[in-house]
């Protein structure tokens, strides 16, 4: 199934990829919007697929890999293809997007799930007009407010930067409250702190999908048939029944109208629909499919009562066959065995149902 990768076109004005050569920008944008990506940035891709599709020889493509690698832009390790701000590019606002992230990288090689820039995960809020990005006016401001000194540590050598208190990515604005100065050696080990904090939640995170994953390849699952092993209740209908075509498909409408409404009327509903069947010498083609007899609009309810309008008089069908004791098949054949059940009853003879 083909996917849909959005690339902004402000990535051939970036200032990174400017400095490329024409393959390499080739290449970059092919790790981009690879058939083999997901929403987490980090796939599983082999040299020979990479080499195949940017039409680069090996040798080429090697060197090229290497420089993105020193750059910090992706790391290929074992045939798999990590790209560091990937995360960042996608629709973080939405949980949605968030949880599948996170199930993507529970199933990559940990060191590359480590590796990738995690920190668009902690959630951002809807855009707000308060949380635009500090102008060199409201700077001065601050910095005027705190008389140019950290106000961690209390240094007054610089250089200073602007901090946000409370984090724009966790719901924080650029008012002047939610704003101080920090020297660089202080702003820099609070978000190296965060950063940790991020991680421990990423590890949590991925090691609970793991364990709900397990939980769910283990659980046991009693009504989903194993092969062709079906439920007995199943059986049971499945026999009465008049035709007998795709029997999975008609297990699965059977066990939701079972769910509904119980077994009893569903074999009572079977039965009086083969009687009819059977007294109307129906054509085989002209029987209505299990699946369609209990599929969304239930015609099966239609048959909870023996329709005596369409069914023949007892006398008649006497005349004309006689009726499985196991089955309710009315067979119009002399002899013993059912041609529906194909069970012997020896006492039975056409005209004694």
């Amino acid at each position: 199934m083909s996917k849909q990768r959005l690339v902004d076109t402000f990535f051939w004005d970036d200032t990174y990829v400017v400095g490329l050569d024409p393959l390499e920008k080739l290449l970059f944008l092919y790790l981009l919007t690879s058939p083999h990506s997901n929403i987490s940035g980090v796939y599983e891709v082999s040299k020979h697929a990479l080499v195949y599709h940017t039409g680069l020889s090996e040798e080429s493509l090697t060197v090229m890999l290497q420089r993105l690698e020193r750059d910090g832009k992706i790391l290929y390790l074992n045939s798999w293809v990590a790209i560091k701000n990937f995360i960042k590019h996608q629709a973080t606002g939405s949980v949605q997007v968030c949880q599948g992230i996170l199930r993507e990288l529970a199933r990559v090689p940990p060191s590359l799930a480590e590796w990738v820039d995690i920190s668009p995960l902690s959630g951002s809020p809807p855009p707000d007009p308060r949380k635009r990005s500090v102008s060199k006016y409201k700077r001065q401001r601050i910095l005027d407010r705190d008389g140019e000194k950290c106000r961690v540590c209390g240094t007054e050598t610089g250089p200073f930067e602007i901090d946000h208190v409370v984090p724009v990515s966790e719901g924080g604005h650029s008012d002047d409250d939610n704003l101080r100065v920090l020297c660089q050696s202080c702003n820099g080990r609070r978000n190296a702190e965060r950063a940790r904090r991020l991680q421990n939640d990423f590890d949590t995170a991925r090691v609970e999908y793991r364990d709900a994953t397990l939980l769910n390849l283990t659980k046991p699952n009693s009504t989903k048939p194993s092969g062709s092993v079906y439920p007995v209740e199943f059986e049971e209908w499945w026999k009465a029944y008049p035709r007998k075509v795709e029997k999975r498909g008609a297990w699965k409408k059977w066990e939701h109208a079972r769910k509904v409404s119980g077994h009893g009327p569903l074999l009572t509903a079977a039965v009086n629909y083969a009687r009819y069947v059977v007294a109307q010498r129906t054509e085989a083609k002209f029987v209505k499919h299990a699946a369609t007899f209990l599929g969304p609009s239930e015609p099966w309810r239609d048959w909870l009562v023996e329709r005596k309008d369409k069914v023949e008089t007892s006398a008649k069908a006497a005349a004309r066959g006689w009726e499985c004791p196991g089955c309710h098949h009315l067979n119009t054949h002399t002899g013993g065995m059912c041609g529906n059940c194909h069970e012997e009853h020896p006492g039975v003879r056409k005209g004694a149902p």
